[in-house]
């Protein structure tokens, strides 16, 4: 007779395992004059051409941009950053704890389409949609046109007499 492993077991055996492999890894980043966003050693990692831009006021300005030489001297220490939650893309790491505004990457590969990445800290309303979605994630379609997708109730978008909602925005990928 064939003995079969509990496959409990198997999926906990293979997450640790999982997590000794990337203890041992190492990713490597530069910090930037900008908190919170760090690069690669661009000479082998970036895969784009990028610009990092910000607002301050009425001013916009590009704080940061794949053609610039690196910051630092040749010398300057890199962090290992591979156990850090981020937003990783083309050799840029986003670490939203740390931003303290706004930005903008824009994003023009060496083949395909070009992307504008924005990323704003949580607002009031944003929170509301995390807490719909956690709270009625369940009732999305299983089929149909909307398949997977959760619809969002226009009512928690819509501003309520009073509020100002001037600042309130729909991010999308171009």
């Amino acid at each position: 007779m064939e003995r079969y492993e509990n496959p409990v077991a198997v999926i906990r055996k293979a997450l640790e395992e999982i997590k000794e492999e990337q203890s041992k890894s190492t990713e490597l980043y530069l910090p930037t004059p900008v908190p919170g966003l760090y690069v690669a050693r661009w000479e082998y990692h970036i895969l784009a051409h990028m610009t990092v831009v910000q607002k301050q006021g009425a001013d916009t300005y590009v704080t940061w941009d794949t053609n610039w030489p690196p910051p630092g001297p040749p010398e300057y220490p890199q962090r290992d950053m591979a156990a850090v939650s981020g937003l990783r893309i083309h050799g840029i790491l986003v670490v939203e704890a740390e931003l303290e505004a706004s930005l903008t990457i824009l994003i023009q590969p060496k083949k395909g389409l070009v992307r504008r990445l924005e990323i704003h800290p949580l607002e009031e309303d944003d929170k509301k949609i995390l807490k719909y979605v956690r709270d009625n994630g369940h009732k999305r379609p299983i089929w149909g046109p909307n398949l997977g997708r959760l619809r969002i109730p226009d009512a928690l978008l819509r501003p309520k007499d009073g509020d100002d909602h001037s600042k309130l925005q729909l991010v999308h990928c171009s």
